[in-house]
């Protein structure tokens, strides 16, 4: 008697938004074969590193080369079970750490500590 696997199945993803180099994490079903072979893991048309796997949960790294919005999440060739998450851009280079940024009814607020004398 062979056990049948289905077709692979994202139920949710952690988090829902994202940046590029950050973690994120499917749970589902069937996402990975009996095989030993990681299953691929497409955000938009990038295949992202896959850091852990086993058959109800995949990580993966957000790759580098995304545009940012509202990117479709899939695994392996199951075109119809696409989930999405929304990726961030980054807008700003050379700052300063920030501490106790804000966030207040979607709303990001926060102040730039400036190099030593400026103003």
């Amino acid at each position: 008697m062979s056990l049948e696997v289905g077709r692979p199945r994202i139920t949710s993803i952690q988090p829902i938004w994202a940046l590029e180099g950050g973690r994120i994490t499917l749970q589902g079903n069937d996402l990975v074969s009996d095989g030993n072979d990681l299953p691929e893991v497409w955000l938009g048309d990038i295949e992202a590193r896959v850091v852990f796997a086993s058959r109800d949960t995949v990580s993966v790294i957000v790759p580098v080369g995304l545009n940012g919005g509202h990117i479709p999440v899939r695994i392996g060739g199951s075109l119809g079970e696409t989930a999405f998450i929304d990726v961030g851009i980054q807008v700003a280079t050379g700052l300063h750490q920030v501490d106790n940024p804000v966030f207040d009814q979607g709303d990001l607020y926060l102040t730039y500590s400036g190099a030593r004398d400026e103003k």
